[in-house]
């Protein structure tokens, strides 16, 4: 699979407190501690218009993520097809 490139986050919210972290200088989906509530948070990356959140699943074919739709306010499932 070539690497699929991703948009980051400047910021994006604890998943417990909803505090700002700062998310800039981290690298997609490795994993953080809030500096408020020392939550353990995975940070997003972006992939078009929707939140990835973190990989679910990978084959031969795919790679497939857990996202937020924010337009429609809700968690997906995204594939990516390798190639």
């Amino acid at each position: 699979m070539q690497d699929v490139v991703f948009d980051s986050l400047d910021v994006f919210h604890c998943t417990q407190c909803r505090e700002p972290i700062k998310a800039d200088v981290l690298e997609p989906f490795s994993s953080v501690a809030c500096p408020l509530c020392q939550a353990h948070n995975t940070v997003p990356a972006k992939f078009g218009a929707f939140l990835l959140q973190e990989r679910i699943g990978d084959g031969i074919m795919s790679v497939v993520f857990q996202a937020l739709d924010p337009q429609l306010d809700r968690k997906i499932s995204i594939k990516i097809l390798n190639y």
